[in-house]
């Protein structure tokens, strides 16, 4: 007798095909987690959009070392200057969104599809932070030699000498501040620009301009110099350097409180195991104690909130500077 009857047969094909449909979807299911448990198998380039020896720069190297120990392979820095930050962040933005390519953002990686005379190429909304490294208040300066210590003495100042104030730019983010400033006091000035923070400071030094706003770090050595005069900091509180210095707030300007900040991101369409193991490594490399002081050191906050409330920080920001973009018509120069 023929034991494998048609039945028979039919009946173990289907189970063969049950069976390889179960094995199918249990890859399918353990696929994420296997990705995860992969990555990264390889190292992870952090794009920086700038330079070597800038602030961002800076920030990105110390982020880099420590994020390639926590995380088990080396993080190699590619600076990829140009065209106000977007030859880099277009060069990130092209990359396979694998999480093997990361960008070192900062405001400037939020306003600039608002603000570029070109299609920037890429949206915020494309990145995902994986981990704030802080932010570093801004401020106000001026030269010593000008009659001014205070926001109610450069008003006063600029009623007294109309068009003698020139207030230097270097574009981005603290154009879009200093078009806050000038909207939020009324005061009629010049703009110049420059090409670099440290030529503006420069020429605020030799009062060729009278106005200029940048980052703390690089200010408070100057001022502490006497070299020029800080007169108002762009934050909720005084700063601990700058204990004699009144914030915009106190000086009756609430909207001028901001901050420039940092952060690593990976493309939002990144698989989200490896969005959630770069971020849980991130956490590590940000509470790390030489992270901190290092941010501390150069005149910065690190980030205590969590991920989530950066989300909103960061968000809210590119929306106030957005605004601040319309509202001006400032385009970058091409």
């Amino acid at each position: 007798m023929n034991m494998f009857s048609p039945q028979s047969a039919h009946s173990g094909r289907r189970t063969l095909f049950a069976g390889l449909v179960a094995l199918t979807s249990l890859c399918a299911l353990s696929s994420p987690l296997a990705h995860a448990q992969a990555y990264p198998s390889k190292p992870i380039h952090l794009v920086v959009p700038y330079g070597p020896g800038g602030n961002t720069d800076i920030l990105a190297r110390v982020a880099a070392q420590k994020l390639g120990e926590v995380i088990g392979q080396p993080v190699i820095i590619d600076n990829k200057p140009g065209a106000y930050t977007l030859v880099g962040i277009r060069v990130a933005h092209a990359a396979a969104p694998d999480g093997y390519t990361l960008l070192m953002g900062n405001n400037g990686t939020a306003i600039l599809p608002f603000i570029s005379s070109t299609p920037a190429g890429y949206n915020f909304s494309d990145w995902k932070a994986i981990g704030s490294m802080g932010t570093v208040p801004m401020v106000l300066s001026v030269p010593p030699s000008m009659p001014v210590k205070s926001m109610a003495d450069l008003i006063a100042y600029d009623k007294a000498h109309p068009g003698s104030l020139n207030l230097g730019q270097v574009g981005g983010h603290t154009q879009l501040l200093a078009e806050r400033l000038k909207y939020v006091t009324g005061l009629k000035v010049v703009d110049i620009n420059f090409g670099s923070a440290a030529q503006a400071l420069t020429n605020v030094a030799g009062g060729q301009i009278q106005m200029f706003i940048d980052g703390a770090p690089t200010s408070i050595a100057l001022h502490k110099a006497d070299k020029i005069r800080i007169i108002a900091v762009a934050s909720e509180k005084r700063l601990a350097q700058l204990p004699d210095v009144p914030t915009f707030k106190e000086q009756g300007f609430p909207a001028m409180t901001t901050s420039a900040w940092y952060s690593v991101f990976v493309q939002a369409k990144a698989p989200p195991a490896v969005i959630e193991r770069l971020s849980a490594a991130m956490a590590k490399v940000i509470t790390d104690p030489a992270v901190k002081e290092r941010m501390v050191g150069a005149g910065g906050e690190p980030w205590t909130g969590s991920l989530s409330d950066f989300d909103a920080f960061i968000t809210q920001d590119a929306r106030a500077l957005g605004e601040d973009g319309k509202r001006s018509g400032y385009k970058l120069p091409q």
